[in-house]
């Protein structure tokens, strides 16, 4: 077999025990149930191990069946990049994408991105919800979550990090008046800071150049979108990636200090489940979207 019949039986492997049985896998891979077993049988000979315990009622994975399917969807989805990227986007003219993002980045950056990538691919259809909880993707049917927050994933799900914000400390310009601008970490540390609840330390900011400080702090809020309220409202410093404060910064709303001091602890990641990734518009998505927020 070739190298493609590799990434053939891995996936079905995966499908298969995403679905829990050989019927359902054939019918998800629309194949007959003999070819997924036959799939098995050589990615076991392959790999000289069992990979699953057959029983009447259930499929097992065995201990190094486990480890195989947790080390191999990052192997994977590797390759599927590699022959996308290879094949190009030429053949990809049509498709769906059903896809969710948070509200923290939505209105920020996603929905823009979504209405971009439709101008430049119009034939492709895409069902765009805003939501704040993590959902089933399986259930829910959705190729697609994208969300700044991380979230402990269950085996079959892939968490990608698309980009670590610039953020950076800002202030009003009336707050700035009213006191001293601080020139150092140590001054900063003697004013209010408003804080964000899903932080690392929500209570420490940390720089790419390795200075850190622990902020004093009457408030914390687990949005973006309310703690730059909070900042309008003069009632200290925030740590705030810079993606979601562009108007503010052009029309002087909001003022950056300490420019030198910049952090990457705010990250955007996308979720979606490890099977899904076969579906080249929601590839094609992913890489737009990169696109779009390496030039913000």
């Amino acid at each position: 077999m070739t190298s493609m019949d590799y990434y053939t039986c891995i996936k079905s492997f995966h499908i298969l025990v995403q679905e829990g049985n050989f019927a359902k896998a054939a019918e998800y891979l629309k194949v007959q149930q003999s070819t997924v077993s036959k799939r098995i049988q050589w990615l076991e000979q392959e790999v000289n191990f069992k990979l699953l315990e057959r029983t009447t009622r259930e499929l097992v994975l065995t201990e190094k069946g486990k480890l195989f399917l947790e080390e191999s969807k990052e192997l994977i989805t590797r390759w599927y990049n590699l022959l996308k990227s290879l094949d190009g986007e030429a053949n990809i003219g049509s498709g769906s994408i059903y896809m969710a993002a948070s509200s923290a980045i939505a209105d920020f950056t996603i929905t823009d991105t979504v209405h971009k990538f439709l101008q430049k691919y119009p034939t492709i259809c895409i069902n765009y919800s805003v939501r704040n909880e993590f959902l089933n993707l399986s259930k829910e049917s959705l190729d697609l979550y994208i969300t700044n927050l991380y979230i402990p994933t269950s085996k079959l799900i892939i968490r990608e990090e698309l980009i670590a914000m610039n953020a950076q400390i800002v202030a009003t310009p009336e707050f700035l008046a009213r006191n001293k601008i601080p020139e150092t970490l140590i001054d900063l540390g003697k004013y209010n800071c408003i804080s964000h609840q899903h932080a690392k330390d929500p209570s420490i900011w940390r720089f790419t150049n390795g200075d850190s400080i622990k902020i004093q702090s009457n408030l914390s809020h687990n949005n973006f979108g309310n703690i730059i309220k909070a900042v309008k409202a003069n009632l200290g410093f925030a740590l705030i990636p810079t993606l979601y404060i562009q108007k503010e910064l052009l029309n002087g709303e909001l003022c950056i200090i300490l420019p030198d001091h910049v952090s990457h602890e705010f990250k955007i990641y996308a979720y979606y489940i490890a099977s899904k990734h076969r579906k080249d518009v929601v590839s094609m998505f992913l890489n737009f979207l990169r696109q779009q927020l390496s030039i913000i």
